[in-house]
Formats: C-alpha cells, sequence, structure tokens
C-alpha cells in the first residue's frame, strides 16, 4: 500500500469511529414473482458500521425567466457511506433489495436502492424508506 492509502485508511477509521453507526444488513430474494421480499437464506445477516444521512439532499429548482418562485426538489436520495476496505470485508455485496436495519435508531429499516464508488474512496449506498417491519 502506498503512504496516501495509509493515510487514507487512518481517516476512514476515524471518521467511522465519530459519526459511524452500527447497521445490520438483512440480505433479501431478488426477482421473480414469488421470491422478491424474502430473507435470502444464502446469505446471513451481518453486523457492521457505516456513515448515515437520514434526509436527502435538497436545492432550489428556479423557473427562469417565469416570474415563479423555486420549488424545493430531493437532488440526492437518503443514503449511508461505508470505507471501501470495510465494504470489501464483508461476506457478501450489498445489493438492491436487500435492507439495512439502523440499530442505533430503535431498528428502523430502509431498502437498498443503489450500491456505487463514492467520491472519497468509500462506497455509497442510497436507500429508500419504507422497509418492512421486523
Amino acid at each position: 500500500m502506498s503512504l496516501f492509502d495509509d493515510i487514507d485508511g487512518s481517516l476512514q477509521t476515524a471518521m467511522d469511529q465519530v459519526f459511524g453507526e452500527a447497521i445490520r444488513v438483512l440480505p433479501q430474494r431478488v426477482g421473480g414473482n414469488y421470491g422478491a421480499g424474502a430473507p435470502d437464506p444464502a446469505r446471513p445477516p451481518l453486523d457492521t458500521r457505516a456513515i448515515i444521512s437520514r434526509a436527502p439532499n435538497t436545492g432550489k429548482l428556479d423557473f427562469a425567466g417565469t416570474g415563479r418562485r423555486g420549488v424545493e426538489l430531493s437532488l440526492a436520495p437518503s443514503e449511508c457511506w461505508m470505507d471501501r476496505a470495510a465494504y470489501a470485508a464483508l461476506e457478501y455485496a450489498i445489493r438492491p433489495g436487500d435492507l439495512i436495519e439502523l440499530t442505533e435508531k430503535g431498528g428502523m429499516r430502509v431498502t437498498v436502492s443503489n450500491v456505487a464508488p463514492g467520491d472519497h474512496r468509500d462506497i455509497v449506498i442510497h436507500f429508500t424508506a419504507g422497509a418492512p417491519a421486523p
């Protein structure tokens, strides 16, 4: 590993210790008319940590020249960030349709809508609210 990777790893660890929260990944089956939304027995639940953003980013959309006032629109969904090394250490990849339980927030569950590399050497997991209750 390079010096930059060492520094980045130390920074990610420090950020996770300060801002990170415990989460539980609850893998779900995907596809099909009958299997979707059921627990995936091939991928057991696992506990890890991530930095959570519960509120979507919003911004003003202005209709220039129309005389209308801007309206607030969601520019990005609620999401969590996970260090790439921590994500790579998971037993399996998190994928759309899986559930994430925010264990430090009373067990609130969200549904994963997208998983992608972030712009700060991390993994960004977008999610939507409204996952089924336990």
